[in-house]
């Protein structure tokens, strides 16, 4: 992996082959950092590397009295370059060179709160639970396979977080629907297991709804029977005797209008008898007209029948007088009202007849009613029984119905709470993340100590780190720095990282030197270690020893060690 950089923050000019552990020593203000920093953005993609810079003020991060600076790190297969101030990032080929912001060192896992950390550690430990993990846990907790096809699609849809929040939110309105059929008890399991309706008794508790509907049924049809047996209302009985008293009456009546419609239909057939012996019409009447072409012994007569328009000649009559006609027109005019009235009180007539027959019938009937209800000898004591009985059946129907309801929501309520436990952050997923840290210790951390000769660095259940058994908070600043650098190079191996970058490594010790040098030799990943010393021939050779290289920066450039000392020597 070849690594340039020009003018970025303290360095002027950086050329590095890194292959293994590559050693970057040199003093302080030398550039050391300014390395690190620029190869864990190139490599991250976080072309801001330091916290609160905005993009627009990236020119912060050219080296002073410079226009522009440049990163390029670059293998056999692929090229990545940031340049600035633009900062923008660039990549070029397969790929190979991207490495996290855990195995850069640009941010640390021991330094989160618990809630960043969990979320950044759940890829590691693969803490999220797989959707075998899910149906196992809810069918341990004997909920049905079609609520758990219904979970895990919220689960996969909406998260966990918003899963158990969608949860919790089904739980409040399960308890409202069991309150509301309660009529307003307050919900609790204890009373939910013992609630029973006001109207319950022992005979609806081993009866069913089928049951109930037909005693129901039963009590109804008694209570119509009841109704019909039961003698009839005073009033209805003087509507009746009122109603019958009009038959006598309605008889004479009937005679009197059978015998004016007789009368009438006498009078019409008369008056259109005495109709038919005029013309129809004043228009029919006949126009006498002068023979055509000079016949003067013939007149030419048309006669009008309604539609009908005839034409005959005759021989020569003497014509009606003007006068004539209007007294044989005012002849027709009179009989066609004659008629017309005549046929009017005959409608009129009749109608009146067929309403007092219809009254005649009523009448009758009512009298027969009469008859039947003065001879019964029902009482309504019976039809009250009856209604009391259709009452205490609808009670009972009731009361099954709402305690079988209470008892549904009741144990809803109880499967959403055992699904609710399961999303919950401290259910399957906590227990999920207890077997990932246990795999997480034992594989990855555990190991990388032994190889350095630090104590063990372990990740609790709570998510807190501890070195050597005691909690990072309580730790110096070498532990820390040692608990770090272990989770930074377990982390990188997990995500595949492209490369470990270790800043200021002089914190340790020698011991502590050739322990960082032991773990990442036995890890095998390629490293960009820096530390901080005051003379070049103090630092180690590590080509030398075989394993990396060994660079010296000073006033911003770097110089493989070897070609410094020379230098130096001359």
């Amino acid at each position: 992996m070849e690594i340039k950089i020009r003018q970025f923050r303290g360095v002027e000019r950086a050329d590095l082959n890194v292959s293994g552990i590559t050693l970057l020593a040199g003093r302080n203000w030398a550039g050391k950092s300014s390395v690190c920093i620029g190869v864990g953005a190139a490599l991250s993609g976080e072309v801001i590397p330091v916290a609160g810079l905005l993009k627009r003020e990236a020119g912060a991060l050219v080296r002073l009295g410079s226009d522009g600076g440049a990163i390029e790190i670059s293998n056999e297969n692929a090229t990545v370059t940031l340049q600035y101030p633009n900062a923008e990032r660039e990549t070029k080929g397969s790929g190979g060179l991207e490495a996290s912001e855990f195995a850069t060192g640009m941010r640390s896992v021991a330094a989160m709160d618990h809630k960043e950390r969990a979320k950044s550690l759940a890829v590691y430990l693969k803490a999220e639970p797989s959707t075998e993990d899910l149906t196992a846990a809810l069918e341990d907790a004997r909920i049905s396979p079609a609520v758990i096809e219904k979970v895990s699609a919220v689960v996969h849809e909406q998260g966990w977080d918003d899963a158990h929040s969608t949860a919790k939110v089904t739980g409040a309105k399960l308890k409202g629907a069991w309150e509301e059929v309660t009529g307003g008890e307050r919900y609790g399991s204890t009373k939910a297991e013992t609630w029973f309706p006001q109207d319950w008794s022992e005979d609806i508790a081993g009866a069913s709804e089928q049951s109930l509907e037909e005693a129901k049924t039963r009590a109804q049809t008694l209570l119509e029977k009841a109704i019909a047996e039961t003698a009839v209302s005073e009033s209805e009985v003087e509507r009746l005797r009122t109603q019958a008293g009009e038959l006598e009456v309605a008889k004479e009546e009937i005679v009197r209008l059978e015998q004016a419609v007789e009368d009438l239909e006498e009078r019409l057939n008369e008056a259109e008898g005495e109709r038919a012996a005029l013309p129809s019409d004043y228009r029919d009447t006949e126009i006498l007209l002068d023979c055509p072409e000079g016949d003067s012994k013939h007149e030419l007569v048309i006669t009008r029948k309604g539609a009908t328009t005839i034409y005959e000649l005759i021989k020569p009559r003497k014509k009606p007088s003007e006068a004539a006609l209007k007294k044989q027109r005012t002849a027709i005019i009179q009989a066609d009202g004659k008629v017309s009235k005549l046929r009017t009180e005959l409608s009129d007539a009749r109608f009146a007849l067929s309403e007092g027959r219809d009254v005649i019938v009523r009448a009758e009937r009512a009298a027969e009613q009469l008859s039947t209800a003065e001879g019964k000898t029902g009482d309504q004591d019976a039809v009250e029984q009856a209604r009391n009985a259709v009452a205490e059946a609808e009670r009972c129907l009731h009361a099954w119905t709402a305690k079988n309801a209470a008892d549904r929501h009741h144990r809803s309520i109880l499967g959403n709470q055992a699904i609710v436990a399961v999303l919950a952050p401290d259910g399957l997923r906590k227990s999920v993340l207890a077997r990932g840290v246990d795999t997480f210790n034992q594989d990855h951390l555990a190991p990388l100590c032994k190889a350095a000769g630090w104590k063990v660095v372990t990740l609790e259940a709570d998510l807190l780190f501890r070195y050597g058994g005691r909690p990072y908070m309580l730790l110096s600043n070498s532990e820390q720095y040692r608990l770090r650098i272990v989770l930074q190079i377990a982390m990188a191996k997990l995500d595949k990282s492209a490369l470990v970058v270790i800043d200021g490594a002089d914190i340790l010790d020698q011991t502590g030197r050739n322990g960082l040098i032991k773990v990442l030799c036995m890890a095998d990943v390629p490293a960009l270690v820096a530390m901080t010393l005051s003379k070049p021939e103090t630092a180690p050779d590590l080509e030398a020893k075989n394993v990396g290289a060994s660079y010296w920066i000073s006033n911003g450039i770097t110089f493989p060690l070897a070609e410094f000392l020379a230098k130096e020597a001359a």
